[in-house]
């Protein structure tokens, strides 16, 4: 499917009469190609189960599928902050093909996904190129690339029950945190007892255990598109940080905790 899609680019132009170049605005057009595939071209590779944050037992799923050696994602752009976000199918990303608009002003200027109009013509061209193999429309339903999704061991507070130790899923790497604490989704069992150590080290006892029924586990189609690799791919966390944690495991109760981190400042 092809697509012309409007963006705003600047160019430093020196106007009649001066001798100082300035930005200046120019709209122009580009034409974009969006792939389309039968479903059976792009299989389940994962299918996410979790529950939904307030309700705990309503349970949910999210689907992964495998196109090309690449993870994708269902897409539902989200319009308003905190709102549920709608999936496109093709007529409707055709007349609005989100976060672009055929109809968008001129004086609009998008982020990440969007133009930039401050800055040069190649530069949007290639923004918008990049955004258009993103995109992948599965049986006439729209989807993204998506990163492939990761178990994180997440610590909070000041141990002993203040704030806690968490186990989570998460689609990048935090580069507070250390590579240790990361886990491929075929390695859920390790990712527990990882959490598990952590949480005993810390003195955060009321947060065990890790039950499987309250943490967002993987069902696993397809072994190859697991790929991810954190020893080789992250680094040791922020040294800061770990020296925090250091204190707080070598701490009797958090106050003591506390008192620690505060000498730390200043040592």
């Amino acid at each position: 499917m092809k697509l012309n899609i409007p963006y705003i680019f600047s160019e430093n132009i020196i106007p009649k009469r001066c001798r100082k170049a300035r930005k200046v605005q120019f709209p122009a057009t580009i034409s974009l190609t969006f792939r389309e595939v039968e479903e059976k071209d792009a299989p389940v590779a994962f299918i996410k189960h979790y529950v939904n944050t307030h309700e705990h037992t309503l349970k949910l799923k999210k689907e992964y599928r495998w196109y090309r050696g690449k993870l994708y994602q269902l897409h539902k752009p989200t319009r308003v902050s905190g709102g549920d976000g709608i999936p496109q199918n093709i007529s409707e990303f055709q007349l609005d093909p989100y976060p672009y608009s055929l109809k968008q002003s001129y004086s609009s200027s998008y982020g990440w996904y969007g133009y930039h109009s401050n800055e040069s013509k190649q530069t949007n061209r290639k923004r918008l190129i990049r955004w258009a193999s993103s995109v992948l429309f599965i049986d006439g339903e729209r989807w993204e690339i998506a990163s492939e999704p990761r178990y994180v061991v997440n610590t909070f507070g000041l141990g002993h029950n203040h704030g806690g130790t968490g186990l989570f899923v998460d689609s990048h790497y935090n580069s507070n945190i250390s590579k240790k604490s990361y886990f491929r989704i075929d390695q859920f069992k390790q990712a527990v007892d990882y959490a598990t150590k952590v949480a005993l080290a810390r003195g955060d006892d009321k947060s065990l255990p890790f039950d499987n029924d309250y943490t967002e586990n993987f069902e696993i189609f397809i072994t190859e598109a697991v790929k991810l690799k954190p020893n080789k791919e992250h680094g040791e966390g922020d040294p800061f940080l770990n020296r925090c944690e250091n204190i707080i495991r070598n701490s009797p109760n958090n106050s003591v905790a506390a008192f620690g981190l505060m000498a730390s400042l200043f040592s």
